[in-house]
């Protein structure tokens, strides 16, 4: 990560208004729309420029009853969407029109489908916060093969995920056993995120990303307030992001939870983190190379 990557700017809901985001997806190929972020408070999709401008002429409504968690844009004109409450995998227009739901998953698995995310073959990685298995998909959405992470007494539970399109390796973060790793294209465990120090442990890992080279991983670690850096056998590299970063500094952004976040294709654009908040106070936050 370059030393020179800094915050940009941050965006907070209006006073009064109440958001639930816990990720991110960065949009390639529409101009003026350069994130979209999931809103399951106003069940919505929401894009923001690369100045950090809600783009509300482009919001994507999704029904009352749709609680968007995971989004993925798999070509220029389609977004797959994961409904974690109702269960649901829908595809939409990049303006919100339905394409379609995926058909239903063998003995009606995934109960509740969390984040999505796209492979360097075309195909969809999909997480159940309801059992052990990550599930690929093809870009229709039908089920093709179904990845089980380990057993005992503590097999990965997957709750966020991202694919490297350039060596098709998985990394996957386990909210609920508090752990993150990183797999093969098969789905076997490589290596499990660690560090030098126990200090420098994840403590609460959420949203998790390849980084431009594809050679680190990029980890929320809302328990330390930060987004750490992990080489792709697991070893803690350094802290890019804190919210001792954001302006104006406060008690607030020294503490920031960081849930999910994106990276650009482009390096102008950088990387956006969502952030959660008390109240329905999440928020937006973008950090990368300045001018």
């Amino acid at each position: 990560m370059q030393a020179d990557l800094q915050w940009r700017w941050t965006y907070k809901p209006p006073s009064g208004s109440a958001v639930l985001w816990r990720s991110a997806c960065a949009i390639s190929d529409l101009p003026g729309l350069d994130w979209l972020v999931p809103d399951a408070a106003e069940h919505r999709l929401v894009y923001f420029s690369a100045s950090g401008l809600p783009q509300w002429d482009y919001q994507v409504r999704l029904g009352f009853d749709f609680s968007p968690a995971g989004v993925c844009q798999v070509t220029n004109h389609a977004l797959w969407v994961t409904d974690w409450r109702l269960g649901r995998i829908e595809c939409r227009s990049v303006f919100g029109h339905s394409l379609g739901r995926a058909p239903p998953l063998p003995d009606g698995a995934c109960r509740s489908p969390a984040d999505i995310c796209s492979t360097r073959e075309g195909h969809l990685l999909l997480t159940d916060l309801s059992s052990s298995r990550l599930y690929r998909l093809d870009a229709e959405g039908r089920h093709l093969a179904t990845i089980e992470l380990g057993k005992g007494d503590r097999p990965l539970r997957p709750s966020y995920v991202d694919c490297c399109h350039d060596n098709g390796f998985i990394a996957v973060s386990d909210i609920e056993n508090g752990r993150a790793a990183v797999l093969n294209p098969r789905g076997d465990l490589l290596a499990f995120l660690w560090a030098a120090s126990t200090e420098d442990e994840p403590q609460q890992p959420f949203g998790l990303r390849f980084d431009a080279s594809g050679r680190h991983v990029l980890l929320c670690d809302s328990g330390a307030h930060r987004v750490a850096r992990h080489s792709l056998e697991g070893a803690f590299v350094d802290a890019p992001i804190s919210g001792g970063q954001i302006k104006p500094e406060s008690a607030e952004t020294a503490a920031w939870r960081p849930r999910g976040l994106a990276c650009s294709g482009s390096p102008a654009n950088g990387i956006c983190v969502v952030a959660a908040g008390s109240q329905g106070r999440d928020s937006l936050h973008c950090f990368g190379r300045l001018p």
